[in-house]
């Protein structure tokens, strides 16, 4: 399963453990059980070994018990029959008569350097890729012991944040001498290739949280330590339940992008998770043009331009401020004056799925839901209701209380009973984010009370709709409830943040959604809006600044706009659209069909270390006319404000899975450029504007037969518009199929009997059609 070093595990009787290979090795000392009563460090018993498989992977399970304070503890430690995987779960039972409330359990604890080595070095050597939990923090590969611009992303957190201004209620803290990971955390030797990686991953978030702390000394020269820490948040649990913590997965790989990639799959294994169906979802959403403004009017349109430029989308969702409160969510009379029913009518009579905004989690204080249901709201340890700010006073549902699930069942029952089939629920974070909430029944956390309510908001609107989880819980986190995830913070149409809000620019949200769209294994991912259009002036002199701009404007140059989108592409899952498309500029709009329909897996990053951001990217196509045969994408990113030129060789790329043929030939789509027939030890050179991509379409050449090159459609050069495809010695023939409204250059690469290629070109009309391509100084096929 993984193609990195054989592991050895060895296990303690006070729950330490050691695993250890050739050039890594991670010795942590003894298992603690934090509970409201004090700290608890059990003694276990003698192990009994037995065989298991953890997703599907079969292996050897020891298992030890210990018994404190009336709490019965098993550990189980798992090492995979090939010796590449390493787990560890500690199960709680409380036996005694009385509830226990559960804390910090820590799992792992090292506090020295010999006992966490990594590609034969110490902390000093390294590179470090964490995970956060929150979609506005930033994941990021940082050094631990060097204060840079990664460092900063890495220490970033948005916790309480007023929804849509993450970036501006944050805390930076540059001082910070640790650094804490979710779910999943890498450690890499940064200038040695040839050792592999250790992963640290875990493969659930229901039960706790989950912090993986590592920390340098004061001067920043050496390890001071590392915790794994399990948060129950102050969970009951009463005589004779019991809870476990999830999996702690320990394994090593030559490259980070291989271990995330194996994660996935581990995480899909264990939930028994089907790949989300392709193609993902084309989306209209209303916010990130009109935000609070919009209205029935403006919906009617956007329907129309619609249908007059011939732009094929999947859905129209109508976002935040259709509505009169949060809580009641009944139209607003003068905004909406028919209502929503009429007018999802209208968006299914376009051709679209009718989809709807709502935070169930977050209620207006001032909403008549507060009188009808007055004990759903989560409260302090004082009794009073919690507030959660976001233009205005809020309070946060508590799944646990009365009235809570009736009040989500009926909401969900009215806005589906409406016409929609598309759901997107945003400020999800609410229910679990705030510290000093006490739920209404103490033996669920925070954590179970999201999950519940989502699992009742799921089995209210039913199987066949899409929920789309915005600000909720992810890398994983409700898995099998949920269709849809977003990745990244709100979309600003500007590539560079205001002053003094360094973390909203461009360069972030690609960072979050790249960096995370290995969920797509779990669900749809949501990279937020295009927001590609030309616009200096805000659209309404009602319109207020959200984090120092107008959201109605654009400000991104003609490559910005290129990249904004090539990077919707880059990450494998919804395409998501926010514009006025009566006035959206043409040459703006024809982006849009480079990357929909939304066909291809998510790419593979190749320089996880790059400062600031990635910019290699490995995409492998599999196109459903099989005469195309299997190729591959490598894009090119550079997010300076300077050109530079890239000097590339594919056989020295790192992270590429399975080998070159021994010839290819090169094309880039936004250049419509052929760049020749060359050896995966070859050097390529691409010249990359400021803030740029650039795709190189890479098919195998034998000098024999000619093969497509490339189209000007879709970003994957063919696959999502060749529908059928014909090649013969002197000629290619074949078929186009598209929705948009565009004519479609296809380039052909022909043998021009030296070994070398030819590029010849074919335009297909508006509509798609049959094509035919011959060989230069030949008659047309």
């Amino acid at each position: 399963m993984s193609d990195g070093e054989t592991l050895t595990i060895e296990q303690h009787a006070d729950g330490g453990f050691a695993v250890g290979g050739r050039t890594v090795r991670l010795a942590s000392g003894a298992i603690q059980i934090g509970t409201a009563a004090g700290e608890l460090q059990p003694s276990f018993s003698e192990p009994v070994d037995d065989p298991m498989v953890l997703g599907r992977l079969p292996g050897m399970r020891r298992r030890a018990v210990a018994v404190a304070a009336g709490l019965r503890i098993h550990r189980e430690l798992f090492l995979s029959d090939d010796r590449q995987t390493a787990a560890l779960r500690i199960t709680l039972r409380n036996e005694s008569d009385a509830p226990v409330c559960l804390g910090e359990t820590r799992l792992v604890h090292v506090d020295r350097q010999d006992d966490f080595i990594v590609g034969e070095a110490g902390i000093d050597a390294w590179s470090v890729l964490r995970y956060p939990f929150h979609k506005s923090d930033i994941p990021c590969c940082y050094r631990p012991t060097v204060v840079d611009k990664d460092f900063t992303d890495a220490v970033f957190s948005c916790m309480n944040a007023v929804p849509g201004k993450g970036v501006l209620y944050n805390t930076v803290n540059v001082d910070s001498r640790s650094v804490a990971s979710g779910p999943l955390m890498i450690v890499g030797h940064r200038s040695r290739q040839d050792v592999p990686r250790l992963m640290l991953a875990v493969t659930d978030i229901r039960n706790h949280y989950i912090q993986q702390i590592l920390a340098t000394n004061q001067e920043r020269t050496a390890f001071a330590d590392l915790r794994i820490v399990c948060d129950f948040l102050g969970v009951q649990l009463d005589p004779g339940a019991e809870t476990e913590t999830h999996w702690l997965l320990i394994t090593t790989g030559t490259h980070e992008s291989g271990l995330v990639e194996q994660y996935a799959r581990m995480i899909g294994d264990m939930h028994r998770l089907p790949p989300p169906r392709k193609p993902s979802p084309t989306v209209y959403c209303t916010w990130y043009f009109y935000t609070f403004l919009v209205s029935e009017a403006y919906v009617l349109e956007e329907l129309e331009a619609i249908r007059a430029r011939r732009v094929p989308l999947d859905v129209f969702q109508i976002d935040d401020g259709w509505m009169d409160t949060y809580g009641t969510y009944e139209p607003h009379p003068v905004k909406f004056p028919h209502g929503m029913a009429w007018l999802a009518e209208r968006i299914q009579a376009a051709g679209m799925v009718p989809g709807i905004w709502a935070a169930p989690f977050v209620i207006d204080a001032a909403s008549p839901v507060v009188r009808q249901y007055p004990e759903m709201f989560q409260k302090d340890a004082a009794g009073n209701r919690i507030i959660f700010e976001t233009d205005r006073a809020c309070y946060v549902l508590d799944p646990t209380a009365p009235g809570a699930e009736a009040y989500l069942q009926s909401l969900c029952v009215k806005l589906k009973g409406w016409g929609f089939r598309y759901f997107k629920f945003d400020w999800l974070r609410a229910i679990y984010e705030l510290p000093h909430a006490v739920l209404h029944n103490p033996a669920v956390n925070r954590l179970g009370g999201y999950h519940h309510a989502m699992r009742v908001i799921r089995e209210a609107l039913g199987p066949e709709v899409f929920i789309l989880a915005c600000g909720g819980l992810s890398d994983p986190g409700a898995l099998n409830l949920v269709d849809g995830q977003r990745t990244s913070k709100d979309v600003r149409g500007i590539w560079n943040g205001p002053e003094g809000v360094p973390k909203s620019g461009a360069v972030i949200q690609l960072k979050q959604n790249l960096l995370r769209n290995y969920v797509n294994r779990f669900y749809h991912t949501d990279p937020d809006a295009t927001q590609i259009r030309i616009r200096k002036t805000r659209f309404s002199e009602a319109e207020t600044k959200c984090v120092g701009v107008y959201q109605s404007e654009g400000h991104y140059t003609d490559e910005e706009a290129r990249t904004i989108c090539t990077h919707q592409f880059l990450c494998g899952g919804m395409v998501t659209i926010s514009e006025r498309f009566p006035e959206l500029q043409d040459e703006r709009l024809a982006l849009l069909r480079h990357i929909s329909p939304a066909i291809t897996p998510p790419a593979r990053i190749l320089d996880y270390d790059a400062p600031g951001c990635p910019t290699l990217f490995l995409t492998e196509i599999h196109p459903a006319c099989r005469a195309l045969g299997d190729y591959r994408l490598l894009t090119l990113g550079n997010w300076e404000d300077e050109p530079v030129t890239r000097r590339v060789t594919l056989a020295g790329l790192p992270g590429t899975p399975v080998a070159w043929a021994s010839r290819v030939a090169v094309f880039e789509f936004h250049t419509q450029q052929f760049l020749g027939c060359v050896a995966p030890g070859d050097p390529l050179e691409v010249e990359l504007p400021p803030h740029a991509v650039r795709v190189l379409r890479i098919v195998a050449w034998d000098g024999r037969l000619p093969v497509v090159l490339g189209t000007d459609l879709h970003l994957t050069g063919g696959a999502a518009e060749i529908a059928e495809l014909t090649i013969e010695c002197g000629s290619v023939r074949g078929r186009i199929e598209t929705r948009w409204p565009y004519p479609v250059t296809l380039t052909v690469g022909f043998p021009d009997g030296a070994g070398g290629c030819t590029a010849a070109t074919c335009q297909v009309p508006v509509g798609g059609g049959a094509f035919a391509v011959a060989a230069p100084g030949t008659a047309h096929a």
